[in-house]
């Protein structure tokens, strides 16, 4: 009798627990880079069946059926997989499309954009409170939160410390390079890291053609990995961006090279971007932060 018992209490839990995770979605596609970052260190994956087409972290998730870029989202695609819960990123679109997976009676958990370290931590937790996991992802946001601050804390300048200009560029195209103004993530970034942002006298993200780039001066440049892979060496990049050459942060050999990922999604990996930035930014701050890490 006492076996029997022991035995239904487990098949009462193991139910439990199956009717938990079909409740939240057995079967989950991930909308947004950050929100498929979170997904995986919530450990997760398993429940994923798709993912957006910047979900490209971690590389597993290349691996994954793709649905579309997430603004542009391919309904058909969608339906296909069949999905219970679809987690996705505040800007996903078109309108229609949404309205039209709702209509098919699949669930849809849209999670707020985050450029803040309590907006991650925040943005975490609705992840982990859509996939039934809000102990998980309370304890992954306090983790993140933590140390992120720390992080931040470490290469902050004191208030009336001057701050490094820096210029940081999302990519580039035939015309001039993309760069981060003020009211972007970007510029989001280059504040945690301690920086003062070159180019805060203009909003969102815009090319800057090479006299923009000139008149900045910005002590301090950041690159995307997926722009020095295009020009096949740091030296080539620096030759091929006009007017990046006659900038202090060229001539003294201080342009950044970071994942465009880590840098903008503000997702899990926040703290290790802004101790590479803050790093960079102050490297007379790095190998004490190093040391306090160990």
């Amino acid at each position: 009798m006492i076996v029997r018992g022991v035995l239904a209490s487990l098949l009462c839990l193991a139910l439990g627990q199956a009717g938990a995770f079909a409740s939240t979605g057995e079967r989950v596609v991930g909308i947004g880079a950050a929100v498929t970052e979170i997904i995986y260190a919530l450990g997760a994956q398993s429940r994923l069946v798709g993912v957006d087409s910047q979900s490209i972290y971690p590389p597993e998730a290349r691996a994954l059926p793709q649905v579309g870029y997430v603004r542009q989202l391919a309904v058909e695609g969608l339906a296909s997989l069949e999905p219970d819960l679809i987690i996705s990123a505040q800007d996903a679109g078109p309108p229609q499309a949404l309205n039209q997976l709702k209509s098919m009676g699949i669930k849809l958990e849209l999670i707020a954009p985050a450029e803040t370290i309590e907006q991650t931590a925040e943005r975490i937790e609705a992840v982990g409170v859509a996939l039934g996991m809000q102990e998980q992802g309370a304890r992954l946001a306090a983790d993140v939160r933590e140390r992120a601050t720390v992080a931040h804390r470490h290469f902050a300048p004191e208030a009336d410390a001057p701050r490094p200009r820096v210029a940081m560029f999302l990519g580039r195209g035939a015309g001039s390079p993309t760069g981060a103004g003020a009211q972007s993530v970007g510029d989001a970034m280059i504040r945690l890291g301690g920086g003062e942002n070159a180019f805060a006298g203009m909003n969102g993200f815009k090319p800057v053609p090479a006299e923009a780039l000139i008149a900045a001066a910005p002590d301090v440049v950041v690159v995307t990995s997926m722009m020095l892979d295009q020009a096949g060496s740091l030296d080539a990049l620096i030759a091929s961006m006009p007017g990046l050459a006659l900038t202090p942060a060229a001539m003294n050999r201080r342009v950044v090279v970071m994942d465009i990922l880590e840098m903008f999604s503000f997702g899990p990996r926040l703290p290790d971007a802004i101790a590479k930035l803050g790093a960079a930014i102050h490297p007379e701050r790095a190998a004490r932060f190093a040391q306090l890490q160990q």
